[in-house]
């Protein structure tokens, strides 16, 4: 980064000395006017003034843009074990209530409704776009197999079975990927603060 600033300084400050000593040769040897070289060095300064500005500007924002993705860090990391725990807590409650039936739609739609509140209380979108996706997948899943329970298309204990199963390695799947981008991000998180 230094080694950078310090090409563009070497590069601006050469530009005006070059500037300069042409100005300075064309009221000597060829009687030009103060007025015109005084002119041109102005508007060159200019250019290379706003060159200055434009890439001052510029690095202020890559900058504040990767103060602010580092800050969002601890946040996304926070929302990631968050929703991990809840989802791998609900493979421990799908044992306990597949074995009574009636209970079964019931705890779905407790299941299905608190999902919903986490996505509208949270902003769940931090946990990037592809567990977003994941999550949603699993809410579908859920409210399919509700709506097959409540159009009697649901008969035999097979069926809640393969459901139990396919919610479950959903879940854990949901879950695994959480603990990737989890690691990812506490690597990024630490590297860039060593």
């Amino acid at each position: 980064m230094k080694k950078e600033i310090f090409e563009w300084a070497i590069l601006i400050w050469t530009s005006l000395l070059v500037l300069l000593i042409t100005g300075w040769i064309m009221i000597e040897f060829y009687d030009w006017k103060d007025s015109i070289v005084a002119a041109i060095i102005a508007f060159v300064g200019a250019i290379i003034g706003g060159t200055i500005t434009l890439i001052g500007v510029n690095k202020t924002l890559k900058d504040s843009q990767q103060k602010e993705k580092l800050n969002n860090i601890p946040e996304r990391i926070y929302v990631i074990k968050n929703e991990s725990a809840y989802m791998f807590n609900i493979t421990l409650e799908i044992d306990t209530n597949f074995e009574d039936k009636e209970e079964v739609n019931k705890f779905l739609e407790k299941i299905y409704f608190q999902m919903e509140e986490r996505l509208l209380e949270k902003n769940i979108l931090i946990i990037g776009s592809d567990l977003y996706k994941e999550y949603n997948k699993i809410q579908d899943l859920i409210r399919g197999f509700m709506v097959k329970i409540r159009l009697g298309k649901v008969g035999n204990d097979l069926d809640y079975q393969k459901f139990g199963v396919e919610l479950i390695s959903k879940i854990l799947e949901f879950t695994n990927m959480c603990g990737v981008r989890r690691r990812r991000l506490e690597d990024q998180y630490y590297r860039l603060y060593k």
